[in-house]
């Protein structure tokens, strides 16, 4: 799914729902975990939601966690800083694959972008290593 300026959250959410079937209304979810004040979403506002629509949900921290959900075919939604060492960017993806160099993920403008281990670590530290996996029980 293609972003729109700060919208990396709902895209994050669209795309995990679409991969579980389980598809909505794009503006709907927009309404549900965008917080305009702010121009962002929250990582609380996303758990909560896919609570509401029947998902487990569960926090990792670590690139080991992150590879063991996704070997259990569940995608991550992970917070970056997408910045540089002047200005920090915070950007949702949803890492849905890895080799032994680094994951792939899609960032809201490109699908199965890789990023490196050492890259991910740097820009998922900056962020507070914070991850949300939203599964259905039989996955």
């Amino acid at each position: 799914m293609k972003q729109k300026e700060n919208l990396c959250g709902p895209v994050a959410v669209e795309e995990t729902l679409i991969f579980y079937k389980d598809e909505k209304p794009f503006n709907s979810v927009v309404k549900s975990v965008y917080t305009p004040s702010i121009k962002e979403s929250l990582i609380t506002d996303i758990q909560d939601y896919f609570q509401k629509e029947g998902f487990k949900t569960k926090y990792v921290r670590s690139v080991k966690a992150i590879k063991h959900q996704i070997k259990k075919c569940r995608p991550v939604i992970a917070l970056l800083d997408m910045g540089n060492f002047l200005v920090s960017i915070p950007h949702y993806v949803v890492i849905t694959g890895f080799d032994e160099k680094g994951f792939f993920m899609n960032d809201g403008y490109k699908k199965d972008r890789f990023m490196s281990f050492k890259d991910f670590k740097k820009r998922f530290k900056s962020m507070g290593n914070v991850a949300l996996v939203a599964y259905k029980e039989n996955k």
